[in-house]
């Protein structure tokens, strides 16, 4: 949605944020396609909520439940980060690192 309210933007022909002026466009996915928009000027920030984390932290949860039937917590806190330019390349590498299908020799 946040790409589609920077296009909007831009049809507008209205001004987005520059770091000083401008209309402020925050995405909340943690898609490689927003760090892409980010760096390009088009989306502001993202908030990545979880996106690489919460898949490794469902799985240990259903590990420890179902392998060695431990009670889990009905509370499980995803790590939540904005990513804006200053750790844009970060987040990406981090994000397709874990998202990278290993090689098979």
């Amino acid at each position: 949605m946040a790409l589609g309210a920077s296009q909007a933007v831009d049809r507008r022909a209205l001004k987005q944020w520059d770091g000083h002026t401008g209309i402020v466009i925050v995405g909340a996915d943690g898609l490689v396609s927003g760090m892409e928009s980010i760096r390009a000027g088009k989306l502001t920030a993202s908030v990545d909520v979880g996106s690489v984390d919460q898949g490794a932290t469902s799985s240990r949860h259903v590990f420890h439940n179902v392998a060695l039937g431990d009670s889990v917590g009905k509370v499980i806190n995803v790590p939540t980060r904005v990513v804006d330019k200053t750790n844009v390349d970060a987040a990406e590498a981090y994000i397709k690192w874990a998202l990278a299908t290993p090689k098979k020799y």
